[in-house]
């Protein structure tokens, strides 16, 4: 049973909700399995009056075994296609593809669900498509007394389910993925990206290796890397630390796509579109690990900091108002803000109960200074978020409680408002995964008078 999710803003987890289609009725694959369709109202990330649609198996079949998700973004000037067609044998590689598709405007995001057999050892991360193939077999030769559509079976059986092993076109990612190469044939232009993960004992120049489909002739390394990459993709691998493409030297030949049957029938179709994968390096992929925020939130519970669930680039971007002095508060200026933001930087790094109680402290006895917390539907972790209300100006930082993270992203206010789409700035900033999350320049101003 495949379904279309009824997700609401915010929501983290997709199969929540009821389905159904435009029409009531039911649709049926050629197999009989019932498929519903139904337009998604777009998250709180994206205030455009677009709509997305959610395509996945019910939530009662283990996705490692299931078809995958895909999700097609309706609206104008997509930006590429996102395939991730190894979400469980290269780790976190299905959050880097999920969150390069919210921020880049992507058309469509393909996510594979079975992609290994349960009876073959793990694969290990990062082997080409063609070191699989021969370890997995599959060979083309007919066994004696077997036709051809026999041999297909055994070779598919062979295979697995791995969508990127060379000839194993019969997949449920690879069917998608023509279906979805032919429906935008109309869409002139529109790169296809692959999300791959490279295991961490290749010894590597680069985190980010781009791969073209076949080796490349030349070097290309950082800004000729980049070059062949759209916004905010581009960006986005800059500050992952540039990149390399894969050219036909021993280590990186592998890497540059050949082979893997997705790359291959869209060369074959030749409709021009740029062919791009991406194998990044596990110290990129781990910066996307989430685990268990219970410990965070015990010790907000704790202290007493109350925090209620938001998003996290509208706190970033509200209005910043000077909330009255209460009784007992005096101003602790620019100063107080620098403290807390490092006793806030300090509890996410290391979940000390006592900086945190020296937060809270600091935060009831300036009157400049407000301190709360929340946990984020854009990125799903809690935050702190420090403000320091200045006479004129004032400064704003959201710090993520995520202990493997680390850096200050720092923005002017002023240089944000002249920006044509500051959330889409912000958004791509936050996904170079800094900690904290610094606005300054913020204007002030007075609460609204209550008559």
């Amino acid at each position: 049973d495949a379904k279309v999710d009824d997700a609401k803003p915010g929501d983290g987890k997709p199969g929540d909700g009821k389905p159904g289609t435009d029409d009531g009725s039911e649709a049926k694959t050629d197999g009989g399995e019932q498929v519903v369709a139904a337009p998604v109202a777009a998250p709180s990330w994206d205030s455009r009056p677009e709509c997305m649609i959610m395509l996945r198996e019910h939530a009662s079949r283990p996705i490692t075994a299931g078809w995958g998700t895909l999700v097609l973004r309706r609206g104008p000037q997509p930006s590429m296609v996102v395939e991730v067609p190894r979400p469980h044998r290269e780790r976190d590689s299905w959050r880097v593809g999920a969150e390069l598709w919210q921020i880049s405007d992507a058309r469509a995001l393909l996510i594979a669900g079975a992609d290994g057999r349960p009876d073959m050892p793990e694969a290990q991360e990062g082997e080409s498509a063609a070191e699989d193939a021969a370890e997995d077999g599959g060979g083309n030769d007919l066994l004696p007394g077997e036709d051809e559509a026999a041999a297909r079976r055994r070779r598919a059986l062979e295979l697995g389910p791995d969508p990127v092993l060379p000839r194993n076109l019969e997949t449920p990612f690879q069917a998608i993925h023509q279906g979805l190469e032919r429906g935008l044939s109309s869409e002139d232009g529109m790169p296809i990206v692959q999300i791959r993960g490279i295991a961490s004992y290749r010894a590597l120049q680069r985190d980010v290796i781009v791969g073209v489909g076949q080796p490349s002739l030349d070097s290309q390394i950082d800004e000729a890397c980049l070059a062949l990459l759209v916004e905010p993709l581009r960006t986005l691998v800059g500050s992952w630390g540039g990149c390399q493409v894969a050219d036909g030297s021993e280590d990186l030949y592998l890497l540059s796509g050949a082979g893997v049957p997705q790359l291959e029938y869209s060369r074959e179709l030749g409709d021009g579109r740029d062919l791009r994968v991406l194998w990044l390096s596990a110290r990129i992929r781990a910066a996307f690990a989430t685990d268990s925020s219970r410990g965070e939130l015990i010790g907000l519970n704790q202290v007493g900091i109350p925090y209620a669930a938001g998003a996290e680039i509208d706190k970033l971007l509200a209005p910043l108002l000077r909330a009255p002095a209460k009784a007992g508060q005096t101003s602790g200026g620019l100063e107080s803000y620098e403290r807390a933001l490092a006793l806030a930087i300090g509890y996410a790094e290391t979940t000390n109960l006592h900086q945190l109680r020296a937060l809270r402290a600091l935060d009831e006895a300036a009157s400049d200074l407000r301190v709360e917390a929340g946990i984020g539907s854009d990125w799903g972790r809690p935050y702190l978020l420090v403000e320091f209300s200045g006479e004129q100006l004032g400064r704003r930082a959201l710090i993520s409680l995520e202990h493997r993270l680390s850096r200050i992203e720092v923005f002017s206010m002023i240089e944000l408002q002249t920006d044509p789409d500051p959330r889409a700035r912000l958004r791509a900033a936050a996904m170079s995964r800094p900690q904290t999350i610094e606005l300054r320049d913020v204007p002030v101003l007075a609460p609204p008078e209550v008559f």
